[in-house]
């Protein structure tokens, strides 16, 4: 006997094979049958036997041990004392289970939770009394509700409410008018949707406008803020409700379509509050920022003493001249970082790869340039590992994978992505190259690449660092290669480096120089300083070509 084509009821035990739950029980209408997909074992059930855990009425069914097998097999209704209807529920995949006592009252909602796209879990809603049960891998997704329906960027436009209710009462709003959009909801709440979105920054992000349609009450209204807040500039709304009830399928069981779609319409774009009163601020004066500045390694000299450091909401920019040692001088600082404080460190080097990235930091850990094959190095040993473990074990970086390939828009979208992560500290290197492949003119991609760079560290409260190239010098005058003095005006690319800037931190010396220790020898200038205004040179710092170090040179040794 075959497998039946009965309605699926549960998976049990096989006496033939012994195993736990290789047998599946179907219901045929006039019978019970059985197979077995381990050892092929076929037959039929005595009703009764059935029965005991089963009740059936057609094609619908209540099951008390359920399986997301089971659930799939569940039937699929429309919601009529919530007005959403059949083809709503079908859309997203919403199933429902019978009460037992009549097998005709619908008891529970089934809403389904996906990974990638593919369903790995439901979470289970007791329509009276509204307890949720989560059923299936669960915790393996951070995926939307209704998410894998609509493709990212598949409209200009995605609507995010706050229940899965609420996206099928939007959605049942656009079906009245022979429309379908993207509608999702979060799953856990206004109080947990910060980490939901968070998670799923880059596909909303593909959409023009991104509208947050959550409860009209004081949790919704902070949790819509709070989601807002870390959405691209410019694609967030917020619609409020509130007049005709409190969500959106309060509107459609009023009757209030019109009203609905026209607070989506009119959905405000989120911006910050700014306007604020004089009489306000003594705490915000009342903070040293002084307290809050990171410094820099030894290694950069006299930085530390013109700056301060470096503090988050601010940009700095590094420069040199083409192999002056400029990534040398961030690798520097980012093993300083790590060593000395617990920030979490963010890392876009399009000049490297993550492999490269992590052989520079843990050669500076280990006082030695691991990558050149005549210096001793056990990478597959304990030196390897515990090295290994010291610098990346702890989980404090984040390194962007771009594969070689930089001419996608979306760079932008993945540094937002580390600051809502949680990265405090990121570096970018570099952003001549960053630019260098984007449609359109260069000066003006760097122009928004600058501006949007500036307000991620406002708007997450991060310090980034950006590596920048100079011009080529010309008319035969002296090179930066050759040690030439850098201005704010050499720098690469268009003015918006120099204006948006917190800092400009140049290194400078000359590689054709026959002295070694000379040839060793960088020069540090501070070239802005928006914090105590003080610039100029900055003292000098020397490369060992044995250690792969850098170190300060002390102002009355450099001089002589």
């Amino acid at each position: 006997m075959k497998e039946q084509p009965g309605i699926f009821i549960r998976h049990e035990a096989c006496p033939a094979c012994g195993s736990n739950d290789n047998r599946a029980v179907y219901d045929n209408g006039d019978k019970f049958t059985y197979f077995c997909f381990g050892c092929e074992d076929s037959g039929f059930i005595k009703e009764e036997v059935a029965t005991k855990q089963t009740k059936t009425q057609g094609s619908e069914f209540m099951n008390a041990k359920e399986t997301i097998e089971e659930i799939n097999g569940f039937p699929v209704r429309g919601f009529k004392e919530r007005r959403i209807k059949k083809a709503i529920t079908e859309l997203y995949g919403v199933r429902v289970g019978y009460d037992e006592s009549d097998g005709k009252t619908i008891q529970f909602h089934y809403y389904p939770i996906t990974n990638k796209g593919k369903v790995v879990g439901f979470e289970k809603r007791e329509v009276v009394g509204k307890k949720f049960t989560a059923i299936g891998s669960v915790k393996n997704s951070d995926e939307l509700f209704g998410q894998s329906k609509f493709p990212p960027g598949s409209s200009r436009k995605i609507v995010v409410t706050e229940g899965a209710l609420d996206a099928m009462s939007v959605q049942q709003l656009y079906q009245s008018k022979q429309q379908e959009w993207p509608v999702v909801s979060v799953i856990n709440g206004a109080a947990n949707a910060r980490k939901q979105i968070q998670a799923n920054l880059e596909y909303l992000n593909s959409f023009d406008e991104v509208v947050f349609m959550f409860d009209a009450d004081e949790q919704g209204c902070d949790g819509a803020k709070a989601c807002a807040k870390i959405i691209r500039t410019g694609k967030a709304k917020i619609a409020a409700l509130g007049r005709h009830g409190k969500d959106a399928n309060d509107y459609l069981k009023a009757d209030k379509l019109y009203e609905l779609e026209k607070a989506i319409w009119n959905a405000e774009a989120y911006s910050p509050t700014g306007i604020v009163n004089s009489a306000d601020t003594w705490a915000l004066f009342n903070e040293d920022r002084r307290e809050d500045s990171i410094p820099y390694p030894d290694c950069f000299g006299e930085v530390n003493k013109m700056t301060y450091g470096r503090r988050t909401g601010e940009l700095t920019i590094f420069t040199a001249g083409t192999g002056s040692g400029k990534s040398s001088f961030v690798r520097e600082d980012i093993y300083h970082v790590l060593q000395t404080t617990d920030i979490q460190v963010g890392i876009v080097s399009l000049e490297e790869s993550i492999r490269e990235t992590l052989d520079g930091l843990i050669g500076l850990h280990l006082n030695k340039r691991i990558t050149l094959p005549d210096v001793e190095f056990d990478r597959e040993g304990n030196e390897g590992k515990d090295a290994w473990k010291a610098v990346a074990g702890s989980g404090r970086l984040t390194l962007l994978d771009h594969q070689g390939s930089v001419s996608d828009n979306s760079l932008m979208e993945k540094i937002e992505f580390m600051a809502a992560s949680g990265c405090k500290f990121i570096y970018l290197d570099h952003i001549t190259l960053a630019v260098s492949e984007v449609d359109g003119s260069v000066n003006e991609s760097m122009d928004k690449l600058m501006s949007d760079l500036l307000k991620c560290c406002k708007r997450f409260d991060v310090w980034i660092g950006v590596v920048s190239h100079l011009r080529k010098t010309g008319g035969g005058a002296k090179t930066f290669e050759e040690g030439a003095n850098i201005t704010e005006d050499a720098l690469k690319g268009s003015g918006s480096l120099k204006q948006i800037a917190f800092q400009i931190i140049g290194f400078s010396r000359n590689k054709y120089e026959e002295d070694e220790f000379e040839r060793q020898r960088v020069k540090i200038s501070v070239l802005k300083n928006r914090f105590t205004g003080f610039t100029g040179p900055a003292g000098n710092a020397r490369f060992d070509s044995d250690t792969g170090r850098l170190t300060n040179v002390p102002v009355e040794f450099s001089q002589l």
